[in-house]
């Protein structure tokens, strides 16, 4: 009934240094509860504590006034239908950032509460490899912590700093408009050379195992990301 999730504070240099959890009454099929009983007994406690002392906040809320739902406990828009409900690879960003806003969400276990997410294109535009290309290839987390590597240089950042609005303290706007536009390179493609792979495998271990606050894997990070 709760999944892990961010907030603006869960992020930084590069790793999840602050975990919360969200209350998440729905699956694949819909909603958990099918009415008030069915959660009170489900969960008396969080019930107790948590929602019965808010009802008339959570009844409040923009998206339950007139539209004659009755799961006001819910969530607010129904995510049967959104990357939240996929198992695949993505990463998470904070709402604002820099160097370092961005993380690999692997497995799927963490739910953006604050932030946002960025789902990877390669399943749905696949590659032509050989059978050899296909033996040395990447999997796609490996692909994904190269993406994030890429992101958490300083080389991205400056090219951050050409398509965003600068915020406060250099933080920049991640949101999807500013971000589109920036030129990225396809390391799935890019990944089928010899020595372009090897730089792609060297930022995906990078960030693995990312810890921003040592200068020399950074320094490596960028001269892997400067040449790319």
């Amino acid at each position: 009934y709760f999944r892990q999730a961010t907030m603006t504070d869960s992020i930084d240099d590069g790793r999840i240094v602050k975990r919360y959890w969200v209350f998440f009454p729905i699956g694949p099929n819909g909603p958990l509860f099918p009415d008030e009983d069915a959660l009170r007994k489900a969960l008396p406690v969080y019930y107790r504590q948590y929602i019965e002392p808010n009802r008339d906040r959570l009844q409040g809320r923009a998206a339950f006034k007139g539209s004659g739902r009755s799961d006001w406990w819910g969530l607010m828009r129904d995510r049967r239908r959104d990357w939240s409900m996929s198992q695949g690879p993505r990463i998470i960003t904070k709402f604002f950032g820099a160097e370092g806003a961005f993380v690999a969400d692997c497995d799927a276990s963490l739910f953006a509460v604050m932030g946002h997410v960025w789902t990877p294109t390669w399943s749905l535009e696949a590659v032509d490899r050989d059978e050899d290309a296909k033996s040395e290839g990447f999997s796609d987390c490996e692909m994904l912590r190269a993406y994030v590597a890429l992101f958490n240089s300083n080389i991205f950042l400056k090219l951050l700093s050409l398509y965003s609005q600068n915020v406060a303290g250099g933080q920049f706007d991640l949101s999807k408009r500013h971000v589109d536009p920036i030129p990225v390179p396809d390391l799935q493609q890019l990944s089928l050379h010899p020595v372009s792979g090897s730089v792609i495998r060297r930022l995906s271990s990078l960030a693995e195992a990312v810890d921003l606050s040592q200068l020399e894997r950074r320094r490596l990070a960028d001269k892997a990301a400067s040449y790319l």
